[in-house]
Order: C-alpha cells, then sequence, then structure tokens
C-alpha cells in the first residue's frame, strides 16, 4: 500500500481529541488501509480484530460518520472522503503517480464527489441522475460549423455597420469558389463582410437596394437613435 501522509494538525482539533482511544484507533485503521481513493472494504471483525477493540465499533463508525470523516457506499465499502485532497491535491494527467489513482476513482464511480480533485480539463457526466454511472472524458471542444449567409442576411449585417452592402454580390463572390479564402475554408462571414467594407468592395447603389428593416420595422440606423434617446431619458 506504500507510504502515505498524516494529518499531524489532528491533535489540535477538539473533536478529534474527544474520542476515545478506540475510535482513534478505528479511524487511523480506516486512514491506513484505504486505497489509493479512500475506499476501503470495510469488516467490523477484522478492524476489530486489529485495533484490539472491546467498545462497540458500530457506535465508533457512526462517530466518524457524523464527523463527515468516512462516507458508506455500501454495505462492505467505507470512503474517506478527504483522502484523496489531502494527499495529492489536484490531480494530473500529466503525472505518471496520478494516473492509477484517476482510475481507481473512475472504478468506485466517484467522480462527482471527488471533482475538486480531479484534472481540470476532465468534465463529469451525470446526465442520468437515476443512474449510480459516473463518467470521466476528456473535454474535446466542438468547433462550429460554418453556415455560409442568405444574401439578406449578409445585407442586414452590413447594415448594423452602416454600410450599403450588395448581398447578392457578396454571397455569389464566395459561393462560387466554395466559401474559400485563399486554400481556407471561410471560418468568419461577418468579418469577411467588415473586410469588404474596410476595402469599398459590394456597394449596393441606392437604385437596387431597398432599406434593411429590422423586426419591429425600423431600419438599424433609426433603432439605434431610438435605444440613445431611451437612455437620455
Amino acid at each position: 500500500m506504500g507510504k502515505r501522509f498524516i494529518p499531524t494538525e489532528r491533535w489540535d482539533s477538539p473533536a478529534y481529541c474527544s474520542l476515545s482511544a478506540e475510535t482513534k484507533a478505528l479511524w487511523q485503521y480506516i486512514w491506513d488501509r484505504c486505497d489509493c481513493a479512500g475506499v476501503i472494504e470495510f469488516s467490523p471483525t477484522f478492524a476489530q480484530f486489529f485495533i484490539n477493540g472491546t467498545e462497540d465499533i458500530s457506535a465508533n463508525l457512526e462517530k466518524l460518520e457524523m464527523l463527515g470523516w468516512v462516507e458508506s457506499l455500501d454495505a462492505e465499502k467505507l470512503f474517506v472522503p478527504g483522502m484523496v485532497p489531502f494527499q495529492n491535491g489536484r490531480l494530473s494527467l500529466k503525472s505518471p503517480a496520478h494516473k492509477p489513482i484517476i482510475k481507481k476513482i473512475e472504478e468506485h464511480r466517484l467522480c462527482n464527489r471527488l471533482s475538486n480533485s480531479l484534472p481540470l480539463e476532465y468534465q463529469y457526466s451525470t446526465s442520468n441522475s437515476n443512474s449510480n454511472s459516473n463518467s470521466v472524458s476528456k473535454s474535446k471542444p466542438t468547433p462550429k460549423k460554418f453556415v455560409p449567409p442568405t444574401p439578406a442576411e449578409a445585407q442586414a449585417y452590413a447594415a448594423t455597420i452602416d454600410y450599403q452592402l450588395d448581398g447578392d454580390s457578396f454571397v455569389n463572390s464566395y459561393a462560387q469558389k466554395g466559401w474559400m479564402v485563399g486554400k481556407s475554408k471561410m471560418k468568419d462571414w461577418k468579418a469577411a463582410v467588415r473586410n469588404w467594407k474596410t476595402n469599398g468592395w459590394g456597394k449596393a447603389s441606392p437604385s437596387r437596394s431597398a432599406p434593411v428593416r429590422l423586426p419591429n420595422g425600423l431600419t438599424p440606423r433609426q433603432q439605434r437613435e431610438k435605444e440613445r434617446h431611451a437612455k437620455a431619458v
């Protein structure tokens, strides 16, 4: 089982000092015998034998549970919630010593209870709250899929930056190239609209372009003036 740190400041704790000698021995037995994830297959008979106790071991165990030092996982297993945080702090995927600890946490389904000790790059799936399963998986952000705009969408966005864009010219210009910019696929068509404004490309003539209106019937410029007036009042 290897070496293990011991919280020496426990002797300054009134709660610890108030325990009987056998309860202290039971706590030390659980702390020493649990695995790296803080779980022990607990047998009252074996525990009583090892600590050479005569007191009611169930009552002593209940005292430790009331203090929050021990939790029951099932009829045969106990869990020490403070073990992993005290021994290891924040676990790291880059540490070979931490990998078996993470694996044990997964095996015991303790990912939620020890979420503050698991690596930051992990996410915890608890979508099924009625099941006892807790899965750990690396968080992989999903790339946002590029969706080409319609001429009306391009023209509407251009209006919000005070630019009268010919939406058809903009869309057709890139559609014929497969929405490629050089050798790369376009990622942000709004940035392309802003670039067109900077270079003065695709400017719509007044005769071809009707004012773009928002759902409330106002043009973007009228909407901004309305908002400024509301703030002033």
